[in-house]
C-alpha cells in the first residue's frame, strides 16, 4: 500500500478525510479488504463519534453571567433546546438553540444569554438530542446533564474581581523536584518552550479561568506526542528542547473526557485553553 497519513489528525478529520483515507488503501489492495472494511465504516458510522457535551467554560457563575456550553467539536444549531433545571428538578428556562439569545453556531463553544437572571443556587443544564450537528451531520445524541452553580453577583467564578494573575512557569522544579502549585483564582501561566533551563510544574487547581501561553515553540510542535492523559484525568504536557524538559502536569483536568492527546483535543476540555504566542 502506498498511503500513510498521520493517525493524530486523522482523528480530527471531518468524514470526508476517512473516506480518501480508505479509498486510497482500497486502490491498493487486490484481495478487497479495505473495500469491504469501507463499507462497514460507513455503515456502522464508526469514522469518529458524534458530538458531545464536554462540559461548561466555568461551572460557577454569576447571577447576570450567561451560560457557555463547550462540545467536543464545532457544532451548528438545528432545532431543540437548551433547558436549566434547578435543584427540585424544575425547569427554571427553555431557550430554542436557534433563538438569537444563543449565539456561537458553528463553534465549540455556545453562548446562552438567557432570558432572566437566575437566582443563586444549585442548577443543571441539558441540551435536546438533535439540536446541535457537526460538520458531518452527526446528530447531538447525548442525554448528560450538566451541574453548575449561580452565586451572587461579585461572588461568583473563581475569582470574584475579574482580573486575571499572570505567573510564569520558566525554571521552576527540576526533573527530579517538581514544584506543586495550588492557586485558586484565574491565572494566566506562561512557558517559554525555548528557555535553557526547563521546568517541572504541577498544577492541581486549573480550571476554566485559567490559561496557559506557550511561547517559543508552535502548536505543530505540541501536537507531535507531547501532550498526553491517563486513567485518573491527569495531563501532561512535556516538552523537548534539545535534552531541555519543560513539563507541566494539569490534576484531574480530564476526568471522564477520554483521551488527550493534542492541542484541539486538550482545548476542547472545560478547561482554559493552551495558547501559542
Amino acid at each position: 500500500m502506498a498511503t500513510t497519513t498521520d493517525l493524530k489528525s486523522l482523528l480530527n478529520s471531518p468524514l470526508s478525510s476517512y473516506s480518501a483515507v480508505i479509498d486510497n488503501l482500497a486502490a491498493g489492495d487486490t484481495s478487497g479488504l479495505f473495500n469491504l472494511t469501507k463499507a462497514a465504516l460507513v455503515l456502522g458510522n464508526f469514522y469518529n463519534d458524534a458530538p458531545v457535551l464536554s462540559g461548561l467554560a466555568d461551572t460557577n457563575i454569576t447571577t447576570d453571567q450567561n451560560l457557555e456550553l463547550k462540545f467536543s467539536e464545532p457544532v451548528t444549531a438545528i432545532t431543540g433546546d437548551i433547558i436549566v433545571c434547578d435543584s427540585a428538578n424544575k425547569v427554571v428556562a427553555t431557550v430554542p438553540v436557534t433563538d438569537k439569545a444563543v449565539t456561537g453556531s458553528g463553534s465549540s463553544l455556545i453562548t446562552v444569554d438567557l432570558p432572566n437572571d437566575l437566582a443563586a443556587g444549585e442548577y443543571c443544564v441539558k441540551v435536546d438530542v438533535g439540536a446541535f450537528q457537526d460538520a458531518d451531520l452527526r446528530d447531538y445524541t447525548s442525554t448528560d446533564v450538566i451541574n453548575f452553580t449561580v452565586s451572587a453577583a461579585g461572588t461568583g467564578g473563581e475569582t470574584g474581581t475579574g482580573e486575571t494573575n499572570d505567573v510564569s512557569l520558566d525554571t521552576l522544579g527540576s526533573a527530579t523536584d517538581p514544584v506543586t502549585l495550588d492557586e485558586t483564582g484565574a491565572f494566566n501561566f506562561t512557558d517559554n518552550a525555548a528557555d535553557a533551563k526547563g521546568n517541572n510544574v504541577i498544577i492541581t487547581e486549573f480550571g476554566a479561568d485559567d490559561s496557559i501561553t506557550i511561547t517559543g515553540a508552535t502548536a505543530e510542535q505540541y501536537d507531535d506526542g507531547v501532550i498526553g492523559s491517563n486513567e485518573a484525568g491527569d495531563v501532561s504536557i512535556t516538552f523537548n528542547n534539545d535534552g531541555i524538559l519543560h513539563q507541566i502536569t494539569l490534576t484531574g483536568v480530564a476526568a471522564g473526557a477520554g483521551l488527550v492527546f493534542d492541542v484541539n483535543s486538550f482545548n476542547a476540555l472545560p478547561v482554559g485553553d493552551l495558547i501559542f504566542s
